[in-house]
């Protein structure tokens, strides 16, 4: 007398993006039977739009790659002088996430520059106060 519950979702935050539950529910109270984390890599590299844009102050960048790389992840203002280099390092495979906080910065438009690998994204970021 068990039915099973699968559930599939998207759990942002952490390097791999998905997670999947298992759930057992039994005739007389519904109990976790086991929970199964199923970690998956991105097939491709990718810089995601920042999140909250507009910002104020702070900001998520999310990015993807599909392999371990060195990887540089720079901000840089509308004249393309360099901020911040928030990323400069070896990455695994997977799902990325690193906050830019432009606490000291004024409003205007900056760029988020993601290289690995021999490949560039660029994303536009709104600073507004």
């Amino acid at each position: 007398n068990t039915r099973y519950v699968r559930l599939t979702g998207i759990q942002r935050g952490t390097r791999y993006g998905i997670s999947v539950f298992e759930f057992g529910a039994f005739e007389s109270a519904s109990t976790a039977t086991s929970v199964e984390e199923i970690k998956m890599v991105p097939d491709n590299f990718s810089l995601e739009q920042n999140y909250p844009n507009p910002f104020n102050p702070a900001t998520q960048i999310g990015y993807n790659l599909d392999k371990s790389a060195d990887v540089q992840l720079i901000v840089y203002d509308l004249l393309g002088r360099e901020i911040v280099k928030l990323v400069d390092k070896r990455e695994n495979a997977g799902r990325h996430t690193v906050t830019f906080n432009a606490k000291n910065l004024s409003s205007g438009i900056y760029y988020a520059r993601l290289i690995a690998e021999g490949k560039t994204q660029i994303r536009k970021m709104v600073l507004l106060r």
